[in-house]
Parts: C-alpha cells; sequence; structure tokens
C-alpha cells in the first residue's frame, strides 16, 4: 500500500489482465465479432458501457452522496458493481494495448495522487468523469478502501463475476 490507499499488487494486476483477454475472446468468438471491429466500431459501445458501470457503483455509494437517504449501503452489492467497472477497466487497458506493469506503475502513482482525496461526493465525481483509465483504477480502489475491501477480496469476487459472465455466455446470455 502507498499512503495507506489500496492498490493491487503486480501479480493481481496481471491475473486481472489475463482473466479480461480471455473473457473478452470468449465474448468475441461466441458473438462473431471481429478484432477489428472490437477495436474500432466497438469503442463507443466500451465508453458506454463503463460509464453505465460506474454509474451504477456510484449509485450503490449513496451515502456518499445521497444526504437525504438514510438506508444503510449494501457492501456485497458495492463490491459487485465495483467488480463490474473493473471488468471494463480491464477491457479500456487491453484496448490500449497497455501492459500490466505500466498499469501497475501507474495506478500506484496515481494512488500517491488520491491519497489525500477524501472519499465523498467529489471522489466519486472524479471517477465518473476522468478520462484516465489508471486514474479511474486508483480512485475506484480509494472507495473500495474506504468500505474496508481488500486485495483479495477484490480478487475473488471478480473470479466469481468472471465464473457468473462465462455462464452468462454459455447461455447465450
Amino acid at each position: 500500500m502507498i499512503n495507506s490507499t489500496l492498490t493491487l499488487s503486480r501479480p493481481a494486476i496481471n491475473w486481472l489482465l489475463k482473466m479480461q483477454k480471455k473473457l473478452d475472446l470468449e465474448i468475441k468468438k461466441k458473438k462473431d465479432i471481429t478484432n477489428r471491429e472490437w477495436k474500432e466500431e466497438f469503442t463507443a459501445k466500451h465508453s458506454l458501457a463503463i460509464n453505465i458501470e460506474v454509474s451504477e457503483f456510484i449509485n450503490e455509494c449513496h451515502d456518499l452522496w445521497k444526504y437525504w437517504k438514510n438506508k444503510p449501503v449494501n457492501k456485497e452489492r458495492i463490491l459487485d458493481e465495483a467488480i463490474d467497472v473493473l471488468h471494463f477497466i480491464m477491457l479500456h487497458w487491453i484496448k490500449l494495448n497497455g501492459k500490466g506493469e505500466t498499469l501497475w506503475n501507474t495506478h500506484r502513482l496515481y494512488a500517491e495522487g488520491v491519497a489525500d482525496l477524501p472519499v465523498d461526493d467529489v471522489a466519486l465525481e472524479q471517477l465518473q468523469n476522468h478520462d484516465d483509465i489508471a486514474m479511474k483504477l486508483a480512485i475506484l480502489l480509494k472507495v473500495l478502501e474506504h468500505y474496508g475491501f481488500t486485495e483479495q477480496d477484490i480478487i475473488e469476487q471478480y473470479k466469481r463475476k468472471n465464473a457468473i459472465n462465462f455462464e452468462r455466455l454459455e447461455e447465450g446470455y
């Protein structure tokens, strides 16, 4: 950890990228999507998807911005939505031909920059609006840390969600 801000280890980043590549390849195969289509024509779709997933994550973090709401947060839903965001962060990083080592170094540097960032509505807005994928990852991890999640929690939930995604593909989802 850097400045008490949650970061992912080098092996975790590499594993996440490897798993995302497998999922993306299976989606392309099942949906008959060419590499050219994936990289060029699906860019807007992927951007919309990450924005929607970030919005769903933010909605689950309602205690940080919905001042009018007294309902307790559901930490399981927060982690589940975070994993959806993480899937698209990894997808975007792969499309940028990003290397695991570069993502690991970059998100750690950004983690230093967000170490003192209060986890509140402003942090969520930055998560929503920042264009840099590595910065989105750093902010996402900062928020997850706020709720007490660890790298192990993230990896375990990613495994569960990834298995569900493969099941959905088999079922024709």
